[in-house]
């Protein structure tokens, strides 16, 4: 039984057993970034595996060890949305305690929040269909911008 079913796994890769080699970089990028417990906001999905690679909490991903998740779910969904009138980088992020922005294929399918751009986003790192943005305080990036 064991055997068929990693058998079966090796015929048709798909995740969470196999992920692709852009998302494993970026992944890994956060793993030599990132410190131990720092906090990311990712769809569920990539919330799901990322920890597996870097020493990372995320907001929700996990599966049943993701507390409140329901909750969770829809504050990113209103926040992340581009018709909602109000930048999460004007209270949300900081209020959760948001350390980087994981941004890819699944993220871009949940929310049409652009993050391109915006005043407490950092762009990290940027490899195909993939993006980290590291967030930082916008009135702290504003005063060290005029030095």
């Amino acid at each position: 039984f064991l055997l068929f079913g990693a058998a079966a796994r090796a015929v048709e890769p798909a995740e969470p057993a196999f992920l692709p080699a852009e998302q494993v970089n970026a992944y890994r990028y956060l793993a030599d970034k990132a410190e131990p417990g720092d906090l990311v906001l990712s769809d569920f999905t990539t919330g799901n595996s990322l920890p597996a690679w870097a020493p990372v909490r995320v907001v929700f991903g996990h599966g049943p060890e993701s507390i409140n998740l329901d909750y969770w779910r829809k504050e990113a969904d209103t926040w992340l949305r581009e018709d909602y009138g109000l930048d999460p980088c004007r209270g949300w992020f900081e209020e959760i305690g948001l350390k980087y922005l994981f941004w890819g294929p699944d993220e871009r399918n949940r929310w049409t929040y652009n993050p391109e751009g915006k005043s407490c986003l950092r762009d990290m790192y940027n490899s195909g269909d993939y993006q980290i943005y590291r967030y930082e305080d916008p009135l702290i990036r504003m005063d060290t911008a005029d030095e």
